[in-house]
């Protein structure tokens, strides 16, 4: 359960930013956006294949320029 602590004088619209920076940090959202909609396991190799592909290609890039 995510907390946060309004102070006298905050205003909202700082408070909600607050909270929206502790679910994000917590992966509270990322975790509810998996739920709403199923994925096939095939579809989550898949992409998760593509990420290491483009983290390597980005290692070697920056490897090569420095």
């Amino acid at each position: 359960m995510v907390r946060i602590l309004v102070r006298e004088g905050q205003t909202i619209e700082s408070a909600l930013r607050v909270l929206k920076r502790k679910l994000m940090r917590e992966k509270v959202i990322e975790g509810h956006k998996q739920h709403l909609r199923y994925e096939k396991p095939s579809d989550r190799n898949r992409k998760a294949r593509f990420q290491r592909y483009v983290r390597a290609k980005r290692a070697q890039h920056y490897l090569d320029t420095h």
